[in-house]
């Protein structure tokens, strides 16, 4: 499965990244690290976590407040 992102999600992702770096050193490092792990998520299991519409799913980013659709 390949995953393609909009452009202002792209930008959206590394202003938090940015954002969660200068809040505390590493943070935004660990953020980039959850947002891989559901991404894994995504492309092995894309099926898995809750369904919202017939052809939407949520998948959380732990620790953060983000959410991805699918």
């Amino acid at each position: 499965m390949t995953i393609k992102f909009h452009s202002e999600a792209i930008k959206e992702f590394f202003e938090a990244a940015e954002y969660y770096e200068e809040q505390v050193v590493g943070l935004g490092d660990d953020f980039v690290d959850e947002v891989e792990k559901v991404l894994d998520v995504i492309t092995q299991q894309p099926a898995s976590e809750t369904k919202i519409t017939n052809t939407e799913r949520r998948f959380l980013v732990s620790r953060f407040r983000y959410v991805f659709k699918k």
